[in-house]
């Protein structure tokens, strides 16, 4: 758990077997192709629209979404949400990594460090209203 809390992935662990790495694996893992033909199925049985974010990673470019957004528009889905890795300064879904002083949800010692803070605890989160920094805590 440890590994896993500081941004481990169950794939590069040689004693989890194969099956689990296949059935246990996060939204990054997942092609943005893959996120939109997921989205497409189930779309063909709902008449309304769906909810589902189609995450890319840092490195992703315009062109890469405009190919999720065409394939969605091929595929019948009636919109998508796209999310690019690092877009924002502040993330809330982030892995256990520290980088680019992004905090980690693991770690409730660190704080927003903003002048004054109004600090919010609600659902196992603490989010300070005043410059957004937040950490929830994993049970």
């Amino acid at each position: 758990m440890s590994y896993l809390s500081e941004g481990g992935l169950i794939k590069d662990r040689p004693e989890v077997p194969n099956w689990v790495k296949e059935v246990y694996i996060t939204a990054p893992e997942i092609s943005p192709e893959a996120h939109v033909l997921m989205q497409s199925a189930f779309q063909l049985f709902v008449d309304s629209g769906i909810s589902k974010t189609i995450n890319f990673n840092t490195d992703a470019t315009l062109e890469d979404v405009g190919d999720a957004y065409l394939l969605a528009w091929e595929t019948g889905c009636k919109g998508i949400t796209v999310y690019r890795n690092g877009s924002r300064t502040k993330e809330v879904l982030v892995n256990g990594h520290r980088t680019n002083q992004q905090l980690s949800l693991f770690d409730l010692e660190a704080e927003c460090g903003c002048a004054s803070p109004m600090i919010i605890q609600e659902s196992g989160c603490e989010t300070c209203k005043t410059c957004g920094w937040s950490a929830c805590k994993i049970s």
